[in-house]
């Protein structure tokens, strides 16, 4: 039996991407790819394996279980996990990658550091460690207050080595003025640390917004997760920003097709509810996928879809409610109207300027478009397309300016 969908996700643009985003932030300046969520529903493992081959220097994810399948796949680029570890398995892949200090550790608090400090003795291993301080997430990490006495507990061991110190911000996409003003605080707790924050500690600050927002932001390392997709410049369309939305090229389509077709009479509704209603006759088809595959019942009588015909890809409305395996589009006025059954439907298109963008689509559901990306059901076939490393890109002739690194205080 034939699968009803398909995502394809495009390795090349993948690739390009990321040397987008390494030109943005400059020489010198490092890269973490933040790939949580089984790489946003994408495979985190496959696209490690290609990640691999970037110059990417470090590789994201939440929990020990996520990187353990990295490391299952022996991806080379050490990975930082972001939820707080309290201990680990004294074999396998988990055991291995920490003992080679392929595994970097975030710290939330003391007693968090003190568990992280007593693994790595027990392991015999000096683990690579980055402190978290919450200068206004008030999500993770380390209160300001109690800062000082992490930086002095990881001075004084040789069990941990202060790899990275950063913060997150919680609004970089919509309010640059509370962006800037955790950067603020974070950079006056930099200088305000001094030795105690050594030259070869990485700061970092920024995600994708952020990074695309300001260079003021990108400082040693920047984490990026939603622009190696291809998306994210879109969301500062009305700022300034360094990255052009026909700069990020999206990784991902996705497309079913067509399974029935039929004509329906003037008056006669579609769909669980009746929520739609035809005006005129109207051809209605039949798309074998709904809200157990990801495509949300938010989308209901606003979304669009693009047909293949021999005409070309054709834009189709949606019409009716999402049900749970199949949705209905207005094949009316798409040419020739004999398009048949078996015709490809795209659901997510890689072009910005049609209807069915991811970030188009994420707005028309009122949701973000890393909700759409991780929504997408693991029951559809991942198909990984250009599977050839393209040349570098040129390099651009100015380069953006790196962000002063905060004086030492005494």
């Amino acid at each position: 039996m034939s699968a009803t969908s398909e995502i394809q996700v495009d390795l090349q643009r993948l690739a390009h991407n990321v040397a987008v985003l390494r030109r943005l932030i400059g020489r010198g300046g490092e890269l973490c790819c933040v790939i949580k969520a089984d790489a946003y529903g994408l495979g985190a493992a496959r696209i490690a394996r290609w990640m691999d081959h970037l110059p990417v220097d470090l590789l994201a994810v939440y929990t020990l279980e996520q990187a353990e399948q990295l490391w299952r796949a022996n991806i080379a680029v050490p990975v930082l996990v972001l939820m707080p570890v309290h201990d680990a398995p004294r074999s396998g892949p988990i055991y291995r990658a920490i003992v080679s200090g392929k595994m970097h550790a975030v710290v939330h608090d003391l007693a968090h550091l003190n568990h992280l400090i007593q693994l790595a003795d027990g392991f015999g291993c000096r683990l690579p460690v980055h402190v978290e301080v919450d200068t206004g997430m008030s999500r993770g990490g380390a209160n300001v207050a109690d800062v000082r006495e992490i930086l002095e507990r990881i001075a004084s061991t040789r069990a941990v080595e202060l790899f990275g110190f950063f913060t997150h911000y919680a609004s970089a996409e919509t309010d640059e003025r509370a962006t800037d003003e955790q950067l603020v605080a974070y950079t006056a707790l930099v200088s305000e640390m001094g030795r105690l924050i050594p030259e070869t500690c990485r700061l970092h600050t920024a995600g994708t917004h952020a990074a695309l927002r300001d260079p003021r932001h990108h400082l040693d390392m920047v984490r990026i997760g939603l622009a190696w997709t291809g998306y994210g410049a879109e969301a500062l369309a009305e700022q300034v920003h360094l990255a052009a939305g026909d700069d990020l090229k999206p990784i991902l389509t996705w497309t079913s097709r067509l399974v029935h077709t039929k004509w329906i009479e003037p008056g006669t509704t579609v769909g669980y509810g009746r929520t739609w209603r035809a005006r005129r006759r109207t051809r209605v088809g039949l798309v074998p996928v709904g809200y157990a595959d990801g495509y949300p019942v938010a989308l209901s009588n606003k979304a669009t879809v693009r047909v293949q015909t021999s005409a070309g890809w054709q834009a189709a409305p949606v019409i009716g409610r999402i049900s749970m395996d199949q949705f209905t589009i207005d094949l009316t006025d798409v040419a020739p109207v004999d398009a048949p059954v078996g015709a490809a439907v795209e659901l997510i298109g890689a072009d910005p300027a049609a209807g069915n963008h991811l970030p188009t689509l994420a707005r028309l559901a009122n949701v973000q478009p890393y909700m759409l990306l991780c929504g997408l059901s693991p029951r559809i076939a991942r198909v990984y397309r250009n599977q050839v490393l393209p040349q570098p890109l040129v390099e651009p002739q100015i380069q953006p300016a790196q962000a002063a690194r905060p004086a030492a205080g005494a």
